[in-house]
């Protein structure tokens, strides 16, 4: 027996990419990944899984070495080398399915069982059809590839668009196609894989179909009730969660809750998250209501955390000391503060000792997109506000000499002693402000980049 799939990669279009794949019957689920990284040319780089619709809470088909990692609110982790294709999708009644490879750039692919062959026998896959160039590994998912084909056609000489090529080993004067596909190549991958066998009986469920595969969660009404009350608390303002955490376990003071702070985050080194893949990220930050254009433009890693952006910001334009309190506020004003709740407008923050590790690559996604950099005194009042928008992203390099770097300024901005927007002012109607020394600014980004490990 043979089952025949139609297995496209969600949001890409102009081409879109798709292969038309049959498998053999005693397929693994794992096998199945690996038929589908040859026949779309992936490098099986990242961690992958299946299941019912991208992070449904459902089921889900994993390697053996994640089983452990799952999801609490998950109805059943499911070992991926030990559970058959054919065999489950029949329990399951599944007509469709996904397929997410690498957690970070988010690859979903949509799988279609368009045809099962009781009589065909084969012994390894074999690709039927297909349509559109793989896309890069770690390009930034569908939005990054879309953004890179775009650049080869308007921007062909661009840097980005240069460190690109570069990156695929193509020469100056070589265009990357996004139709290029050769099933002669896919099925000679496809020809050195064969089914593995499995060391454990597959249990047989006799219920035709059911939304939890071969046994019922007992945890299902504890999983529901547990998200509906992190939804719950992740919608209180500091104080309230204190004060309703102080409700539900009474005896527990709220100074007990530090206690377990002194851990340590193997992924973090010092402004740093290596966890995350780095991307090189171009940003201006504009000085919002100046008498003068103030703006610098700085290339960092997506990954730095939002505590050493905040230097890097100061830094930036000649200031060695990051006002407190401060706070980035997204577009949709969910923001992230430096101090106590005191200092947030309303619920939706976070304070920013919580957030200390999570990214710029976090706030900034795409081309384009702002956030705001406030520096506050008090609740209401806002002192220094500022723009910060992303303009490229792309790949570090061999040529690329620095992972941070001012690559333009322009104006003088506030000195510590100017308390106010008035004060500024004042001071370019009575003294016109020289210029910037930003040789020594360049001088001491490097030295900060330096004083803090950057391990990749």
């Amino acid at each position: 027996m043979t089952l025949q799939f139609k297995i496209r990669i969600r949001n890409i279009q102009k081409p879109p990419v798709w292969r038309r794949i049959v498998i053999p019957a005693n397929f693994t689920f794992n096998d199945l990944h690996l038929a589908i990284q040859a026949a779309f040319g992936w490098e099986n780089y990242h961690l992958y899984q299946f299941e019912k619709a991208p992070y449904d809470r459902g089921w889900k088909v994993k390697i053996s070495d994640e089983m452990d990692n799952g999801d609490l609110f998950m109805s059943e982790v499911i070992n991926s080398e030990q559970t058959i294709v054919s065999t489950f999708i029949k329990n399951m009644n599944l007509k469709k399915f996904v397929y997410v490879y690498d957690f970070g750039d988010d690859w979903i692919h949509d799988i279609t069982l368009e045809k099962t062959d009781v009589d065909e026998t084969i012994l390894h896959p074999i690709c039927l059809a297909g349509k559109g160039a793989c896309p890069l590994e770690d390009c930034g998912g569908p939005w990054g590839y879309e953004n890179m084909k775009q650049l080869f056609v308007e921007a062909p000489d661009d840097e980005e668009t240069l460190s690109y090529k570069e990156w695929m080993g193509l020469d100056d004067d070589e265009d990357y196609d996004p139709n290029y596909f050769d099933i002669d190549e896919a099925n000679a991958r496809l020809r050195k894989l064969s089914a593995t066998a499995v060391s454990i009986p597959i249990k047989k469920n006799k219920t035709q179909k059911h939304d939890t595969p071969l046994s019922i969660n007992p945890n299902a009404d504890i999983s529901e009730c547990l998200h509906d009350l992190l939804e719950k608390l992740k919608n209180m303002s500091e104080s309230e969660r204190k004060a309703f955490i102080n409700d539900m376990l009474p005896g527990v003071s709220s100074d007990d809750e530090d206690d377990d702070d002194d851990y340590e985050l193997e992924d973090i080194h010092g402004i740093y998250d290596v966890s995350e893949k780095a991307k090189r990220y171009t940003v201006r930050v504009e000085l919002v209501d100046a008498p003068e254009k103030v703006t610098r433009t700085l290339q960092l890693p997506s990954n730095m955390v939002l505590s050493g952006f905040a230097q890097l910001i100061m830094l930036a334009f000649g200031r060695q000391d990051v006002p407190e309190p401060y706070e980035f506020v997204e577009e949709d004003g969910f923001r992230f503060v430096s101090d106590d709740e005191e200092f947030a407008l309303d619920k939706d923050y976070w304070k920013m000792d919580d957030v200390e590790f999570n990214t710029v690559g976090f706030l900034l996604q795409k081309k384009g997109e702002t956030v705001s950099f406030n520096i506050r005194k008090g609740k209401k009042k806002v002192i220094w506000r500022h723009t910060i928008i992303l303009e490229k992203s792309g790949r570090y390099t061999e040529k690329s000499e620095h992972r941070i770097e001012l690559l333009k300024g322009e104006g003088f901005y506030p000195s510590k002693s100017m308390k106010s927007m008035d004060d500024y002012v004042k001071h370019f109607q009575q003294d016109k402000p020289k210029k910037p020394n930003f040789d020594g600014i360049r001088q001491r980004i490097r030295d900060f980049e330096k004083d803090n490990e950057l391990l990749f």
